[in-house]
């Protein structure tokens, strides 16, 4: 993924050309001026994203500016569900 990213699992997809990929289950990374948790789609995460407070998502890409603005239990339910989800998800 890159050297400023903590990844742990691993998660298989394939490209609309059906070339495989693979990243990992759940990433965390720091930016200037958030942080970024990488998280792949799973079944409930539309649902569970719209209690979580204030972020910004995109691309599986969730970045939070400060942890007290966000619900940290709804924030955990989204890493464990997306890190126990199926190994094979759609790019």
């Amino acid at each position: 993924m890159g050297c400023h990213i903590v990844g742990f699992g691993k998660r298989h997809y394939d490209y609309a050309n059906g070339k495989p990929g693979e990243i990992c289950k759940v990433g965390f990374a720091l930016r200037s001026k958030s942080f970024a948790i990488y998280l792949l789609d799973y079944p409930e995460h539309d649902f569970l994203i719209t209690k979580l407070g204030k972020h910004e998502y995109s691309g599986g890409c969730l970045h939070i500016t400060r942890l007290a603005d966000v619900q940290a239990e709804i924030l955990a339910q989204m890493i464990e569900k997306a890190f126990s989800a199926d190994d094979r998800g759609a790019a």
